[in-house]
């Protein structure tokens, strides 16, 4: 294997080539040794099993609303989760071998003329379950997250939809904006304001509207409809 010190940049080199000679190319990065090992210093600042930063999910979130064929569409989205699709082991021993200290070069499989060290890890992907009112359709997203930065760095970013598909007869879970809706519905029915005043309550504001989700016990509680039960409590 040929050697290379510590202060040469932007080299790597292959142990040995078809023809037995060292093979060196250009790349990003420079290069450390370790007990006759070429490791790559880290080259990411996430790992591929990190959660997703906020600027990811902003990149996730922005990808799907533009990839959307209506405004209507898209006003319609309402986005209930947002995660990281785990990668397969290999890109997590990989990061673990090359990019990430302690550096475990071992956790890559030795092959005849040596593993091959990419300069760059593989974009991370976030799956994404969006619930659209206005159709009543549950969809998962699949986004390829190409290029992230912070907004302290202009909020530059690129992402890429690899797939979409509808889920038939689901309803994913409430967020929080239909919480909010089904409180407001039930203290403006006026059945429920009657009720509530011959129980000695008139002001709305020390009622608590707590929504819960309604399970499937029938064809009146079919997927084709978005139900919730509420449960009212007294401030």
């Amino acid at each position: 294997m040929a050697t290379i010190s510590e202060k040469t940049p932007s080299l790597i080199v292959s142990p040995i080539d078809r023809g037995g000679k060292a093979l060196a190319e250009v790349i990003d990065h420079s290069i450390l040794t370790n007990k006759g090992i070429l490791i790559m210093p880290k080259a990411c600042t996430t790992h591929p099993l990190d959660p997703l930063a906020a600027a990811e999910i902003t990149v996730a979130v922005a990808t799907v609303r533009a990839a959307c064929a209506t405004p209507e569409v898209r006003d319609g989205m309402r986005f209930i989760e947002v995660a990281l699709v785990e990668p397969g082991k290999h890109i997590v021993a990989l990061a673990d071998a090359y990019f990430f200290p302690p550096f475990l070069p071992s956790l890559i499989p030795r092959m005849k003329g040596g593993p091959l060290i990419p300069s760059k890890l593989p974009p991370r992907k976030a799956r994404l379950i969006i619930y659209n009112k206005n159709t009543n359709e549950t969809s998962e997203w699949i986004v390829e997250l190409s290029e992230v930065h912070a907004v302290t760095r202009g909020g530059h970013h690129r992402g890429k939809v690899i797939s979409s598909h509808v889920i038939p007869d689901v309803q994913p879970a409430m967020d929080a904006a239909e919480y909010s809706e089904c409180e407001a519905i039930v203290k403006d029915y006026p059945p429920f304001i009657e009720a509530m005043r011959k129980r000695g309550v008139d002001n709305m504001d020390l009622v608590m509207v707590d929504p819960w989700c309604v399970g499937y016990h029938s064809e009146a509680d079919l997927p084709c409809k978005r139900l919730a039960k509420p449960l009212i409590l007294q401030n």
